[in-house]
């Protein structure tokens, strides 16, 4: 469940990470998964499962915020503390002969003291009363935290992020279009009149880090949109290193080279200080694809193992996925209704048959699928 842990990051960042948050971060976690898998065994699609999960828990500070207007202090103290008589268990009027003795007025005034004695023994009983009540609310609290106001609170910014990326979806529909127009004298004005409908449609967010990371995310979907076939043709049998590849590809600028490592037919790569801003989707695609691209060229790569360490974690603190080339072929097959089936070099032969493959890693049943299936931690 990577994007549910992702998503669950996200409502967290920004907070301090107290034991109290650590705690609740798992917990919501936790609940979503089990919400998922409902929403799975009901008939969903995972699509769908997916969506109405996030849908209910859309934020935090909402419920910090209006959770105690919420629910209404009980008036425990008046309902719990009994009302003790210890007059009623004195039996002096039964025995009236005996009223001369000296005894009886004793009795007689240490029922007079009694309730002054048992007073303080009744507001003893106040402070246990009130963090009973304490303890009821703050059950109370977190209980709407979890499943009222967090499922509020990134309303707002999931509209935003999904008008972004629908603009962004659009931008890339009117690509092509606009690449096919005249190659020679047009070029410069066809650049020119690309880079300015590029920023009259970057969105501009009132948050700054919305902005980030709605720039982060699109920049990298872009660079997964524009790595070009002719590269990855030029890196097929010309002796060249695989961490020169992976340089190459999406995400290429967080190549670590001291977790790269060859061992027969599978290969390791690390990736160091990604982006924080970077959406967790958008990682998805970037680790598929660049599997997908190394087992195309390397036809005699059978395993692609991807670790991902993401900005101010601890060292390790990291994603780790083991893509199979059988899995991905597989995924890529069904996908596809089996026009592809291999991942080798033939899918360089021209540049629509790369962009089918491309257009599959896109897809979110596919590069969720895989990462799912090659999580190991």
């Amino acid at each position: 469940m990577n994007e549910l842990r992702m998503y669950v990051e996200h409502l967290f960042q920004g907070r301090v990470l107290t034991e109290e948050n650590i705690e609740l971060k798992e917990e919501i976690y936790g609940n979503l998964v089990a919400r998922y898998e409902d929403y799975l065994a009901q008939g969903l699609s995972e699509e769908e499962a997916m969506a109405r999960t996030k849908e209910s828990v859309p934020s935090i500070d909402d419920v910090l915020s209006g959770g105690a207007g919420t629910d209404e202090p009980v008036e425990a103290p008046t309902t719990v503390l009994p009302e003790t008589e210890p007059t009623v268990v004195m039996a002096a009027p039964a025995v009236k002969s005996e009223t001369p003795r000296g005894p009886t007025p004793p009795t007689s005034s240490a029922a007079s003291e009694g309730p002054q004695h048992q007073a303080p023994k009744s507001r003893a009983k106040w402070p246990l009363v009130l963090g009973i009540v304490a303890v009821a609310l703050i059950a109370a609290v977190l209980g709407l935290f979890e499943f009222v106001i967090d499922p509020m609170l990134d309303h707002q910014e999931d509209v935003a992020e999904a008008q972004a990326e629908q603009q962004w979806r659009e931008q890339q529909n009117q690509s092509p279009q606009t690449s096919q127009g005249d190659s020679t004298s047009g070029d410069a004005a066809t650049s020119s009149n690309t880079q300015s409908q590029t920023q009259a449609q970057t969105p501009q967010f009132d948050d700054p880090e919305d902005q980030r990371e709605w720039e982060a995310t699109t920049a990298l979907d872009n660079e997964i949109a524009n790595n070009s076939i002719d590269t990855l043709k030029s890196y097929t049998g010309n002796g060249t290193t695989k961490v020169q590849l992976f340089e190459s590809l999406p995400l290429g600028s967080y190549v670590d080279s001291s977790g790269v490592e060859e061992n027969g037919d599978s290969f390791n790569v690390r990736y160091s200080n990604v982006s924080e801003d970077i959406d967790g989707d958008a990682l998805d695609r970037a680790i598929v694809y660049d599997a997908v691209a190394a087992l195309s060229v390397y036809e005699d790569l059978n395993t692609v193992n991807i670790t991902v360490h993401e900005q101010y974690d601890s060292e390790y603190e990291t994603d780790i996925y083991s893509f199979e080339r059988t899995m991905l072929e597989q995924l890529l097959s069904d996908a596809s209704g089996g026009s592809i089936t291999q991942l080798n070099s033939s899918l360089f032969e021209s540049g629509d048959q790369w962009n089918a493959v491309r257009d599959l890693v896109m897809r979110e049943n596919v590069y969720d699928t895989a990462t799912d299936r090659a999580e190991r931690n």
